[in-house]
């Protein structure tokens, strides 16, 4: 670009100096400077460009370079510095005591069991999606075959059924009077010798008789719902299983609604199978039911007449030992089963004993340090062990 550009500015520096010593000024002339001049103006600008390019372009390439060697080049903050270490004193760490007890150590369990029978009912709506008027049963409740346990909404039910009951009885009668009517006037007719109008009487008892068969058909369908909207203990027993009443709470066809065990022999489920094995038939346990304490015993099934159901297979069966109370206030209670027990010996919690192989012994607290003894367990209770021997009442246990 220099090389092309300096020989034409020479060239139109002469052009335009030449002329202007010999005094000429020709419109040729003129127009030949003004095109050199625009030419020239035109490969300065053009360079310029070029150059402002490449500019712009190594200013771009170098402004990032730049920056990031001001960042490095930012004064840095010296570390900070670690207060020195303290020597802590040592501290005595603490620990608790419990003294060595006299008393009972009980190994024993505390299962949850369910009232069930040999016989079982449950009922049930045999309509849905219809206002539930009442269920009169609880669990635990004593009913007896035909006792009213629910009952279905059907508003203004019994007053239609009492209307049509009444009006088929005065159909009835009225028939009865028409073919009464008919008997007599084929009497008198026989006796007088004049005929009788038997189809008056014919229509007359035919219409009747058509009347009174639509409203026996409606009332039987009425009746039909009446029966189906109230529902009756089909056994006699106690009440296992009570669906909760709610207002406003719907029928379900099919749902069971409750469920009555035949109280001729009510008896108790235990299917926890460790205890299960833990106990034989004559066992005598005590079970709380609420807050009331029944003497409950193990039994055999078959010796009483009882059938043991596919899920049965691991349970123990447990009936009243006395007589069968009047009312049982639920039907799930929570055995107290004693397996083994210690009377009046000294025990201590089970978790302060310590046990390294075949070697049993206990921390204690004396004269202000902790010392190692060895001990001879007896009965390991829920919470407690029983000592034998290597412990007195009274002397203090530590961890």
């Amino acid at each position: 670009m220099k090389k092309l550009l300096i020989p034409r500015l020479k060239l139109a520096l002469q052009a335009s100096v030449t002329p202007l010593k010999r005094g000429i000024a020709t419109p040729a002339f003129q127009k030949f400077c003004l095109r050199q001049n625009r030419l020239s103006a035109a490969l300065l600008l053009q360079g310029s460009l070029r150059k402002g390019f490449i500019g712009v372009a190594i200013l771009i390439i170098c402004l990032p370079l730049l920056f990031l060697s001001a960042c490095f080049a930012l004064p840095t903050e010296a570390p900070a510095m670690l207060p020195p270490t303290v020597a802590a004193r040592n501290e005595p760490r603490p620990f608790t005591t419990i003294p060595v007890s006299r008393g009972d150590v009980r190994d024993f369990a505390a299962p949850f069991t369910q009232m069930a029978a040999g016989t079982e009912a449950s009922v049930a709506f045999e309509v849905g999606g219809v206002p539930i008027y009442g269920i009169f049963v609880i669990v635990g409740d004593y009913v007896q075959e035909g006792d009213l346990i629910a009952s279905l909404y059907f508003p203004g039910l019994t007053e239609e059924i009492e209307d049509l009951t009444r009006t088929s009885a005065d159909l009835t009668m009225r028939l009865e009077h028409a073919r009464q009517r008919h008997d007599m006037a084929l009497n008198l007719a026989e006796v007088s010798g004049n005929p009788v109008d038997d189809l008056r009487f014919a229509n007359e008892i035919h219409d009747i008789s058509a009347e009174l068969e639509v409203i026996n058909w409606h009332l039987g369908n009425l009746r039909t719902q009446d029966a189906i909207r109230h529902i009756w203990a089909p056994i006699g027993g106690v009440v296992t299983q009570a669906l909760e009443f709610t207002e406003g709470r719907l029928s379900s066809a099919g749902s069971r609604v409750a469920t009555i065990s035949e109280a001729s022999q009510p008896f108790f489920l235990m299917r926890t199978p460790e205890y299960v094995r833990r106990l034989n038939v004559g066992d005598l346990v005590d079970m709380y039911i609420g807050d009331s304490l029944f003497v409950m015993e193990v039994v055999n099934p078959e010796e009483h007449g009882l059938h043991r159901r596919p899920e049965w297979t691991v349970a123990a069966f447990l009936i009243f030992a006395d007589d069968e109370p009047a009312f049982i206030p639920g039907n799930s209670g929570q055995l107290n089963i004693v397996f083994n027990e210690a009377l009046d010996v000294i025990y201590i919690p089970t978790r302060y004993l310590q046990r390294a192989g075949e070697r049993y012994f206990v921390f204690l607290y004396e004269d202000g340090v902790r010392a190692i003894r060895d001990v001879v367990p007896g009965l390991f209770g829920n919470h407690t062990v029983e000592i034998v021997s290597g412990l007195e009442e009274g002397e203090l246990l530590m961890r």
